[in-house]
């Protein structure tokens, strides 16, 4: 059986590009297509996490109680 004779290295390499390159995409196109300003997301995931933290404190709370 014939192996390719490609080195291990290019598929590093192209794998690294695609990565970068998906990086850069995926973080234009968040940029443009985000629903809110970035203070106004931060200030929804804030809320939203204390919202999940008394949450599982209730949960915790009735399991031991």
């Amino acid at each position: 059986m014939a192996r390719s004779q490609s080195r291990p290295s290019s598929g590093v390499v192209g794998f690294l590009l695609g990565l970068v390159s998906g990086l850069l995409l995926g973080t234009a196109l968040g940029m443009l297509f985000a629903p809110h300003r970035g203070d106004v997301t931060r200030r929804k995931l804030q809320r939203r996490a204390a919202e999940l933290r008394d949450q599982v404190g209730e949960a915790a709370d009735s399991v031991a109680g």
